[in-house]
């Protein structure tokens, strides 16, 4: 393999063709159907039948229950054929939109070669490599080879069901059979070094394992595949357990092993990060109902089973150092590392840090987490809309995981969340560093 991997170099036309393909709001309309007929194939009867329908809804309402209860998939959670069904018609939807972004974002980062080679752990009925088919599809340009794994056969009677039809036609597009294996084991001798991508989406809350240190282990083994310039994709559900259990695998899989964080966190102060429980997302505009999902809806208690939210977690890791951030204080800069806010309530203080999420204010106030490492509670930005100024409309302009910089913002304390909050005023300053010459670090 070519000792260089280059991203992909994208035309001002195609990245703005993959910005406005990544928030398309819908699953695609031949996938809808050959999710339909695999389910009308499996059960011997129309997928819309009453009888299915109900079916279905009593296993996703399992399947909701045994995930809050903390069950996992050890006891074999997708082991029943409808358990598998109620995950393609809650879960599959919004999975592959995830991912769909996901993708369009790290080509866009220049993340990823013109022609790639993928491993996806955990596939199920193969969500990752139907999301890379559409955007291959998208970009018009390219290839990709698909290795995947899975340990549950009836998420691999779906994939070898619903992949085939779905690929075919698709000349850039090789998606090998899946391997059916131990998770927490790679099967080095069905899958090749080299590796430009490699995925968990949403899996490793589901590996049957006693602690986030030994799930980092499992990252860490499949990590020894990776191209020297591969990058490893790690996506989680957005809920506080799971969100903050992949801050904390991230920190023990690049811990000492030559990997390291792309984002979206980033590391001002030059240091690791000090967040004991971190709880950061990705919001993204809902997709539109299924046909399936209007079906299951046409039920007294529909809200169980609808699922449009696209709130995710995710972490891209690298072998090479790239960073999406590459900005580190530099010496005698006046600024405060959030970990010593409690020494400054009540005043105005200048900080640098990440924006960790999006608004999660509501038509009077904007609220962001931020973080830049080095605090073990959380840190709000909060600018009441009639604060509104040119000097701080920066902070509604950023993206998540883009580093800010604060001016003359003061610092409080909420007890009741024991978080602080930084107030943005409108004689507040919010600026992308790097624009000044002062601020440029490294």
């Amino acid at each position: 393999m070519n000792a260089e991997r280059p991203g992909i170099v994208l035309s001002p036309m195609e990245r703005g063709r993959l910005a406005e393909y990544a928030r398309l709001p819908f699953f695609p309309a031949p996938l809808e159907r050959g999710i339909e007929h695999y389910i009308s194939k499996k059960v011997g009867k129309p997928w819309d039948d009453a009888i299915i329908l109900e079916r279905i809804r009593a296993a996703i309402r399992d399947l909701k229950a045994d995930y809050w209860k903390g069950r996992g998939t050890g006891s074999g959670l997708y082991a029943s054929g409808y358990r598998v069904i109620a995950y393609l018609a809650y879960h599959v939807p919004v999975y592959y939109a995830q991912f769909r972004w996901l993708m369009g974002y790290m080509t866009m980062e220049g993340l990823l070669p013109e022609d790639m080679v993928v491993l996806d752990v955990g596939t199920g009925p193969g969500v990752v490599p139907l999301a890379i088919c559409d955007f291959m599809r998208a970009l018009g340009r390219g290839s990709a080879k698909i290795f995947s794994v899975e340990r549950e056969r009836e998420h691999i009677e779906a994939f070898r069901s619903i992949l085939p039809p779905y690929t075919a036609g698709s000349d850039n597009l090789l998606v090998m059979p899946p391997i059916e294996a131990d998770l927490t084991r790679p099967s080095t001798d069905r899958i090749p070094e080299g590796l430009d991508l490699i995925v968990f989406s949403n899996v490793l809350n589901e590996l049957d394992l006693p602690s986030t240190k030994e799930r980092a282990s499992v990252v860490n083994a499949y990590a020894e595949l990776l191209d020297r310039h591969g990058t490893i994709a790690i996506l989680e559900p957005a809920d506080l357990e799971n969100s903050a259990m992949l801050r904390t695998i991230v920190r023990e899989v690049t811990s000492g092993t030559g990997l390291n964080i792309y984002g979206p966190c980033s590391f001002p102060w030059g240091r690791g990060c000090r967040v004991e429980r971190c709880w950061s997302f990705m919001t993204l505009p809902e997709i539109r109902r299924t046909s399936l999902m209007d079906a299951l809806g046409r039920a007294p208690d529909a809200f169980r089973y609808i699922n449009t939210d696209l709130k995710f977690s995710y972490a891209l890791i690298r072998r090479d150092g790239q960073k999406k951030v590459r900005f580190i204080l530099p010496k005698g800069a006046k600024y405060a590392p959030l970990s010593v806010l409690g020494r400054h309530v009540g005043r105005r203080i200048n900080v640098i840090a990440s924006l960790m999420s999006n608004d999660l204010g509501d038509a009077g106030h904007h609220v962001f987490l931020i973080c830049d490492g080095t605090s073990v509670k959380p840190v709000f930005a909060i600018m009441p809309g009639f604060h509104e100024s040119d000097t701080n409309l920066a902070l509604l302009k950023a993206s998540y995981g883009e580093l800010l910089g604060f001016r003359g913002v003061l610092v409080r304390f909420n007890k009741a969340e024991d978080a602080y909050n930084l107030l943005v005023q409108r004689g507040s300053e919010v600026f992308f560093p790097g624009e000044r010459g002062e601020e440029k670090g490294i």
